[in-house]
């Protein structure tokens, strides 16, 4: 069984003498890093940059336009009616304006954005709250009776400090000091809490979580903390709380690396912890080092072995068919971990629209010299035991990737046996990722979802029941055989069928075969009874059907599955898996005419040339 995180319900808070040891290296006034707005040199070297003008641009757009209105209304349509899109719409477009004034004038430096930029802190310091209304149930942010950090308000504690830092007194004294307040009241009150007393209150989990809140956040607060906090002891005390902190969110992946939640948070989660690694290594010129951990440098390496060819990724858990590796992770990484990149990321030639990516990457890229160029060529196969995750490739860009694991993930989906294949960069028979996220998304009601549940991956239906989600339903595979020409791996899927009252094994066997350039999934099922047994094919794709064929077509490209059956007959029949809101997945059921006992299915894919 695949190994289970224990839960941690309290923060182990950093002793007294690591805090007091921590403040030694410290400045005695709170520091950002990389120079301020009137240090020339190293913003003057974007200043032809065609995104400088475009940031410049957009910036005198903003200032022509009215401040989008965030009503109360729009915050509380999430409790009304589950939609959290209407106003994280607006709420993410007065957060651009903040950063775009920012960014304009850091890089002109004439006072043309100033005032505006004045104007929309003001506004961001009025608003009711800075935690999106979806993590704000009992709404004690909206009230201000008990406020606490999310992603988003850590995010912006971040981006106000950096302003702060950038511009200094020209913002105004009054200004400055409602900034420090707010964000005091904001999030620090609570997380000071938390990591003092050890107290982890409901809605600070995150502290003391292996998930991606853990790194997300404290790259809120820390560089907050660094700029905005003026005592001393409270810069090392957070510091400190965040080196607790990190090993913990390190155990989110798999002692392999793997990440459960899917390349799209991946860029997220861990691009943050690299921002918040690489802030913490300046900031202690060094001597606080959140990557010299084994299981950070094998998350580092994710973002190379996950891709069934380069650039193309499978869709496990709430990612999205056509997620890249974040550049800007990835330039990080190289400075650290160079033979984790498959190619060498070039030093920043354009600012981009994130101030503390930019900061890292503006006064980084220059001072680390790029590693050595390497071939962008990706091994045959890459394999995450820990986690139950195989990626096989051929030399014919024909390549797949198949999973086991269990139900209770990180945006955990019900997909154990799910797989992708892709050729030529685009993936024919696939996992199909995420929804759009509603209400339902993250409560109980979550597998209603079509999307997350089992019916929306290749995986089968057993008995009519689908898989349920818990740590205690899972797949492993039981036996994997590699050669240069052929790859073999059998995985025991017995186990995530509970429901299903007469099965008495469920194995899944994936033959990857690159001289033929073809995959061969075969399921093998045996129950004490006559049993209903079906399993599925999706696609996003054209699909024709003609007999037991089923074709997936794609521009000029086409992927063939030839379909067998030992123990009875079998129907296909096309339908689709619900997607609110964005477009439904194409389902091919594959489906035994009558109850079976001992029986299997059989799916030869191939690429059809010509």
């Amino acid at each position: 069984m695949p190994t289970i995180m224990p839960d941690i319900t309290n923060f182990p808070c950093p002793s007294p003498e690591r805090i007091a040891q921590i403040a030694e290296w410290l400045p005695e006034r709170p520091t950002g890093i990389g120079p301020r707005a009137e240090e020339r040199e190293v913003w003057q070297r974007f200043a032809s940059s065609p995104k400088t003008r475009e940031i410049i641009a957009e910036a005198e757009t903003y200032v022509a336009a009215p401040r989008p209105e965030l009503p109360d209304e729009l915050y509380l349509e999430f409790l009304r009616n589950g939609n959290r899109g209407n106003y994280e719409d607006v709420w993410f477009q007065r957060i651009r304006r903040l950063v775009i004034f920012a960014m304009a004038e850091l890089l002109e430096f004439r006072g043309r954005f100033l005032t505006a930029l004045q104007e929309e802190l003001l506004a961001i310091c009025e608003t009711k709250s800075w935690v999106l209304s979806a993590h704000d149930p009992k709404l004690l942010n909206f009230h201000d009776e008990a406020p606490y950090a999310d992603l988003s308000c850590s995010g912006l504690c971040r981006e106000v400090a950096i302003i702060d830092w950038w511009f200094g007194e020209l913002l105004g004294d009054a200004l400055r000091r409602r900034l420090r307040q707010e964000v005091r009241r904001r999030a620090f009150n609570a997380y000071q809490h938390v990591i003092r007393t050890g107290e982890i209150t409901d809605y600070q989990w995150w502290t003391a979580e292996p998930s991606n809140w853990n790194a997300v956040c404290h790259d809120g607060l820390i560089p907050c903390a660094l700029i905005l906090l003026d005592s001393r002891q409270e810069r090392a005390e957070a510091l400190a709380a965040a080196e607790v902190a990190m090993p913990i969110y390190a155990e989110s992946f798999t002692p392999d690396g793997y990440c459960s939640e899917g390349i799209g948070y991946w860029n997220y989660g861990f691009g943050h912890f690299l921002n918040l690694a690489e802030t913490v290594l300046l900031a202690t010129h060094g001597k606080i080092n959140f990557l010299d951990n084994i299981r950070i440098r094998h998350a580092a390496e994710y973002a190379r072995d996950i891709q069934i060819e380069p650039g193309c990724s499978p869709a496990f858990a709430d990612s999205e068919i056509a997620t890249l590796a974040s550049v800007n992770a990835l330039a990080i990484i190289q400075r650290h971990f160079p033979d984790a990149v498959l190619t060498p990321i070039p030093p920043l030639q354009d600012p981009v629209p994130d101030p503390q990516t930019f900061i890292i990457r503006a006064i980084g890229d220059v001072a680390t010299p790029l590693a050595p160029p390497s071939a962008p060529v990706l091994p045959m196969r890459s394999y995450f035991p820990d986690a139950g995750v195989y990626v096989g490739r051929s030399g014919g860009r024909f390549g797949i990737a198949c999973k086991t694991g269990h139900n209770d993930e990180l945006h955990n989906h019900n997909d154990i046996g799910s797989f992708s294949l892709a050729f030529a960069g685009h993936q024919y028979f696939l996992d199909p990722g995420k929804e759009i996220y509603t209400y339902r998304t993250f409560s109980e009601r979550r597998y209603e979802g079509q999307m997350l549940n089992s019916f929306g991956h290749q995986v089968p239906v057993v008995e009519g029941t689908l898989q349920p989600p818990g740590k205690d339903i899972f797949g492993v595979f039981t036996k994997t055989q590699f050669t240069p020409d052929l790859d073999v791996l059998i995985a025991d899927l017995t186990t995530a069928y509970p429901d299903a009252k007469h099965l008495v094994s469920l194995k899944r066997t994936f033959a990857f075969d690159r001289v033929k350039q073809s995959l061969t999934v075969k399921d093998e099922v045996e129950f004490d009874s006559p049993q209903k047994f079906e399993t599925a094919l999706v696609s996003f794709d054209d699909i024709d059907i003609s007999g037991t064929t089923v074709i997936a077509s794609h521009g000029q490209g086409r992927m063939v599955a030839r379909i067998t059956a030992c123990g009875g007959e079998i129907d296909l029949a096309l339908g689709e898996i619900d997607n609110p809101g964005a477009v439904n997945p194409k389902r091919v059921a594959l489906a035994f005419r009558k109850p079976v006992r001992n029986a299997s299915i059989t799916v030869e894919f191939n690429v059809l040339k010509g």
